[in-house]
């Protein structure tokens, strides 16, 4: 078996490969192939040179290889996953610091700097899904991790039918690993009940198949989620204890990315005071990435580096490698990004959604989920309209239809901002940006 990684520079890739050789009896891969873009060979090989060493130093395994070719990467692949983030973290932080200079909160996948960089992405991970289904193995999976997941997903499935691709997020499962060792089970007896959107998902919580939702609720995990990211926010602030109030009324677990609707002004303060520093989440990434990758290149054994616990993106391998094994050789429930086929029924049924769903050789099965609970349920609603129309925009490069998505997303109030919000945006991104400059295409 081939598995191909697009964005194989990633500092996620060794965790990817440590994980799968805990488990490699149950998936026996012949070759691994990191990609990644000529710009990024010096990175490339770091993380390669090091991922080779943590397969010698379990005993050997499968051949590593590497290019910047597509095509080689992709060619006979049974698995390709996505972890690619065009224009790295400088594009991210132009997410964070165009969308301020408009009074608006920037976040590199929720608001208007997760349309930016839907925008520059999508056309990106269309290729990568046309040439697997041109080049791949017979019967290929497309995992795509790529931010924003679910945008990502389902312009995938619009543009290039017939490839069997699914989107995948670790935060399901850092709640289930919360809940587990909050109760003190195993992992395998916690499951979850989700529905709603990437990053604007909802949950209800079973362990050893009893509904502990209440009871999480109740305690302090989901308001210290919700705020974990708002160091300067008062904890006992009005504000939070009525979005407290708010969540165990709703009688479901949000998703932390909820902050950015419940407490829009508190978020977009700290965001700001963080700009007036100097700083933000893409140039703390860009720093710690450093660190990592001096740790990678170190001589002596394979030691996953402890800057990797800061970097974000807890339990990704993990979650990668659940799925895998539940396509290729066991079965499971999981939570996906997958068209929604009229399991949640206050969604589209040609909508992608992020719901749970049975996991088996055969492929990914939907299951039967309850309605939304109304105070939510406009909100995601409104959302969902957003991204529709983010990857009508994204694919046509037309620039109204992308006027109108960014006016149906409840973060953006009116035209006043969205018209000069657009162009600012489009300017930033320019260069990764040739479906709205037909100058710049090849």
């Amino acid at each position: 078996m081939k598995l191909a990684v697009i964005g194989g520079g990633s500092l996620y890739t060794p965790e990817l490969i440590r994980g799968w050789l805990t488990r490699r009896d149950d998936l026996p891969l012949d070759e691994i192939h990191l990609m990644d873009l000529p710009e990024a060979a010096g990175r490339l090989a770091t993380v390669a040179d090091f991922s080779r060493r943590l397969i010698a130093q379990a005993g050997g395994g499968a051949h590593l290889a590497t290019g910047d070719s597509l095509d080689l990467a992709i060619e006979g692949a049974d698995i390709v996953i996505n972890q690619f983030r065009v224009g790295g973290q400088l594009a991210r932080d132009l997410d964070e610091t165009v969308p301020l200079r408009h009074g608006l909160i920037g976040q590199e996948t929720t608001g208007p700097g997760g349309f930016a960089m839907a925008l520059r992405t999508i056309p990106v991970a269309v290729t990568v899904a046309e040439r697997v289904r041109a080049m791949a193995g017979p019967k290929p999976w497309l995992i795509n991790f790529t931010n924003p997941a679910g945008l990502v997903t389902e312009a995938i499935l619009k543009a290039v039918p017939g490839v069997s691709v699914v989107g995948l997020c670790n935060i399901p499962l850092i709640l289930r690993q919360q809940a587990a060792t909050a109760f003190g089970v195993p992992l395998a007896e916690v499951t979850l009940e989700t529905a709603g959107l990437n990053h604007l998902s909802l949950f209800r919580v079973q362990v050893a198949g009893r509904d502990v939702t209440e009871a999480i609720l109740a305690g302090p995990l989901v308001a210290g989620e919700v705020v974990a990211n708002l160091p300067s926010l008062d904890r006992t602030s009005a504000q939070v204890l009525a979005m407290s109030r708010w969540v165990r009324r709703l009688g479901w677990i949000p998703n932390p990315y909820f902050r950015y609707f419940l407490l829009p002004d508190e978020t977009l303060a700290d965001a700001q005071s963080a700009a007036d520093r100097g700083e933000n989440r893409a140039r703390l990434v860009l720093a710690l990435e450093r660190e990592i990758l001096d740790a990678y290149a170190s001589a002596g054994p394979a030691v996953m580096p402890a800057q990797l616990s800061r970097r974000g993106g807890t339990l990704y391998s993990q979650a990668a490698l659940d799925l895998i094994f539940a396509l290729w050789s066991e079965r499971g429930q999981m939570t996906v990004n997958t068209p929604n086929h009229g399991a949640i029924s206050d969604l589209p049924a040609d909508a992608v959604v992020e719901m749970d769903v049975l996991v088996d050789r055969s492929g990914i099965h939907s299951l039967p989920h309850p309605d939304l609970p109304l105070a939510a349920r406009g909100l995601i609603q409104s959302v969902k309209t957003y991204e529709q129309l983010a990857v009508e925009a994204a694919l046509g490069g037309d620039r109204e239809i992308a006027l109108a998505a960014l006016i149906a997303h409840p973060l953006v109030s009116g035209m006043g901002q969205a018209e000069p919000l657009l162009s600012d945006l489009l300017a930033a991104h320019r260069q990764f940006l040739p479906q709205f400059f037909p100058e710049l295409a090849p």
